[in-house]
């Protein structure tokens, strides 16, 4: 399949009751959670670093990206590994439930919506759930800005999500 078929293909995980998306063009995998070492003078939202075949990997917790509370690893979570601007980061998920495809007419921007979040890039509604779709750009400038600079204070890390 080409990248224009993958349009509307969503990889879809919950986080607490949430169920959230990705572009599917952008996750490479799912792994299992594993022990996370964390980074010195990291932002609240980056839980740190960890070795996934030989590839350092930045884990980023979405709860904190999203305004909830974060909580310890489990055992049972997994790590959603994506791929922006080159760089693989992971997302930590409870459960992935797999690929789901959303019509367009059946998605709102969250510019049509009241949304707290910066990280929701739009609402996608299927008959029996409600998707909360992630703006990638949001995750790469995250990234970006982390690369940026050496200071939380220096970019507002206080102030997020």
């Amino acid at each position: 399949m080409s990248p224009k078929q993958y349009q509307n293909c969503f990889v879809v995980f919950r986080v607490d009751e949430q169920l959230l998306g990705v572009p599917l063009d952008y996750v490479q995998r799912v792994v299992r959670a594993a022990e996370v070492t964390p980074l010195p003078k990291s932002p609240p939202w980056v839980l740190g670093v960890v070795n996934i075949q030989g590839t350092i990997v930045c884990i980023l917790d979405t709860r904190t990206l999203l305004g909830s509370v974060s909580r310890e690893i489990d055992l049972s979570d997994q790590f959603l590994i994506l791929t922006v601007n080159a760089k693989q980061i992971g997302l930590i998920a409870d459960e992935v439930i797999g690929v789901r495809e959303y019509e367009s007419f059946r998605t709102t921007e969250s510019d049509d919506l009241i949304v707290e979040s910066p990280l929701v890039r739009s609402v996608s509604c299927a008959d029996d759930h409600v998707t909360f779709i992630l703006d990638i750009s949001v995750i790469g400038s995250l990234q970006e800005r982390m690369k940026s600079s050496g200071s939380n204070e220096s970019i507002g890390y206080e102030q997020w999500p």
